[in-house]
């Protein structure tokens, strides 16, 4: 850059296309930009890239600038504006991210939750195929095809009472098998969950 050069006559080339002229407003301007952005964004890098992209900008819209005395706070305008920008940017992908995350964490979650209760169900299944046969039909019609309690009695025209009685049973059995595998919490859940529905 010619040291001859007079602000005035650095900025003419700017406006011009001279890129002479863009490197003496980016020396001139930069790091008191970056400082200003700094402040806003909180971050040194993120403010570099801010204020890169600015003069991008400004190149293009050089001609637009009018008179010397205007170029400094259109500078610090045009930065300003970058800065909020990306605050906000940030903001909304914060959110989608916060968002994103919740709903992957609930549909691991729900995955989770659903494979501990089929590998339930499925054990439930292998103990009752052990059950006396009475107790595995009252059990099987109460668990699996979701009879009610009257309805079994009705089915097998047995009282009520023994039907809770080999519902009982049933549950005693395999609360005993499932404790051994360490399930039993899982399977307590599953039994709380089907005598609220009848």
């Amino acid at each position: 850059m010619d040291p001859a050069y007079s602000d005035q006559q650095w900025f003419e080339q700017f406006v011009k296309g001279n890129e002479q002229g863009l490197a003496w407003v980016f020396d001139r301007h930069s790091k008191s930009l970056i400082a200003y952005v700094c402040k806003i964004v909180g971050d040194t890098d993120e403010a570099e890239d801010i204020v890169m992209d600015m003069f991008i900008k400004l190149w293009k819209v050089r001609s637009s600038v009018d008179g010397l005395e205007h170029l400094r706070p259109m500078l610090f305008v045009m930065c300003r504006n970058k800065a909020f920008s990306a605050l906000r940017t940030r903001a909304i992908l914060s959110a989608a991210e916060k968002e994103w995350l919740l709903q992957q964490e609930t549909a691991d979650n729900n995955v989770d939750a659903r494979m501990m209760k089929y590998y339930v169900l499925d054990e439930l299944a292998r103990i009752a195929a052990t059950m006396p046969e009475m107790r595995a039909r009252v059990y099987d019609d109460f668990h699996r095809k979701g009879y009610s309690i009257e309805a079994i009695a009705d089915k097998y025209g047995i009282k009520v009472q023994t039907v809770r009685n080999h519902l009982a049973q049933a549950v005693a059995q395999l609360r005993g098998k499932m404790l051994r595998k360490d399930l039993l919490i899982s399977l307590l859940l599953l039994i709380s969950e089907l005598f609220r529905k009848n």
